[in-house]
């Protein structure tokens, strides 16, 4: 009807683009709880060693307990990371 009338159509107002996606968001969130548990995991190695002991003993894989809980750690930070820098 407004183009019969002769008036401007609105355009749709567009949303900033501040540029997070959703994948940086899941990224740094991943980023951050990597680096909080592998903080944590020092913080309980210096403090209790007798936990640690437990965890190398318990372990089923050929490196200690210990050692497989730091590789989890880096490997969601590097999961993070992957998708902080994907490119679409």
């Amino acid at each position: 009807m407004s183009e019969l009338v002769g008036e401007p159509q609105k355009e749709p107002e567009q949303q900033p683009d501040n540029g997070l996606k959703a994948g940086s968001i899941t990224g740094i969130v991943l980023c951050v709880i990597g680096a909080v548990l592998l903080a944590m995991a020092g913080v309980i190695m210096m403090f209790s060693p007798k936990a640690i002991e437990q965890l190398n003993a318990a372990s089923v894989i050929t490196l200690n307990g210990s050692g497989g809980l730091l590789l989890l750690c880096v490997a969601v930070m590097v999961a993070g990371m992957v998708l902080i820098f994907k490119k679409k």
